[in-house]
C-alpha cells in the first residue's frame, strides 16, 4: 500500500508544549504529545564525538486530537507496533511507530477525561482511568471497553499493573493479571484480573493521607510499592 504524506505549512512554528513521554522499546524513538493535541515523534540518535550522549532528531509530527494528550504509551495492534495516545478529550488514537500513520481512532472511549494509562502484559489491552471514578479496561483489537472496575469514590491518580502465578487447580497453573489503583482520597485498590472481563478485589487499603499524585511499583517485587504525595 503506498503512502501518500502531505505536506503541512503553518504561519508560525507549532507549538509544542509538553504533557506527556513514552520511549519505543528499542529505545530509538521518542514520542512526546502535548497541550495543543500533537504527537511528535523523535529519533534518539548516538553522539559520534560522545559515546555516552544522544541527540534528538524531530522525525513526525501528528494531528487529530483536540485537546492536551494525557497519556502515552507503546502497544501492539494488529501485530504492529503502536503509540497509543489518549487525550483530554476522551480521544484515543493509535499511531503507526515507524510511519505515524493513524491506525486507528475512537472519541467518547471513557466516561471522563483518562489521565492514567496501563498497558497490560502482551499489549492487547489498556487499562484507562482519571477524572472519574471508574477503571476501563479497553480492548485494543474493538477499541472499545471490555470491562469497568468500580469501587473508588474520587479520582484516579495512579495505576500499574503486573503478572503472577495463581494456585494451580486441578494440576493446572494460572497466570493472572494484578491490577493496583490509587485514588485521589488516598485508597489502594487491589484487583485480580483473571481475563479481560472476570476480576475481583484483593484488598482495600487506605494509606491515610490525602491528594497523592502517582505510583509505581518496583519491577521484579511488585509488593514494594511507591506512593507520591503532592
Amino acid at each position: 500500500m503506498s503512502l501518500v504524506v502531505p505536506v503541512v505549512l503553518w504561519a508560525t512554528p507549532p507549538t509544542h508544549a509538553i504533557t506527556a513521554v513514552a520511549c519505543s522499546p528499542d529505545g530509538n524513538t521518542l514520542v512526546t504529545g502535548s497541550k495543543s493535541g500533537q504527537v511528535c515523534f523523535w529519533g534518539v540518535q548516538s553522539n559520534q564525538k560522545e559515546e555516552d550522549t544522544r541527540t534528538l532528531q524531530p522525525r513526525i509530527i501528528t494531528t487529530g486530537q483536540d485537546g492536551p494528550i494525557t497519556a502515552l504509551d507503546i502497544c501492539v495492534y494488529e501485530g504492529t507496533e503502536a503509540v497509543l495516545s489518549v487525550g483530554y478529550d476522551r480521544s484515543l488514537f493509535l499511531w503507526n511507530l515507524t510511519d505515524g500513520r493513524c491506525l486507528v481512532s475512537a472519541r467518547d472511549v471513557t466516561t471522563g477525561p483518562p489521565t492514567v494509562l496501563n498497558v497490560l502484559a502482551k499489549r492487547r489491552h489498556i487499562i484507562l482511568a482519571g477524572e472519574y471514578w471508574d477503571i476501563d479496561v479497553v480492548d485494543l483489537a474493538q477499541v472499545k471497553v471490555a470491562c469497568s472496575l468500580h469501587g473508588h469514590t474520587n479520582w484516579v491518580v495512579g495505576i500499574v499493573s503486573w503478572e503472577e502465578v495463581v494456585e494451580p487447580r486441578e494440576g493446572e497453573t494460572t497466570i493472572a493479571k494484578v491490577i493496583l489503583s490509587l485514588s485521589l482520597d488516598g485508597t489502594l485498590r487491589q484487583w485480580h484480573l483473571q481475563s479481560s472481563t472476570e476480576f475481583a478485589v484483593l484488598n482495600v487499603i487506605n494509606i491515610g493521607l490525602p491528594h497523592p499524585r502517582a505510583l509505581a511499583v518496583h519491577r521484579s517485587h511488585p509488593q514494594v510499592t511507591l506512593v507520591v504525595m503532592q
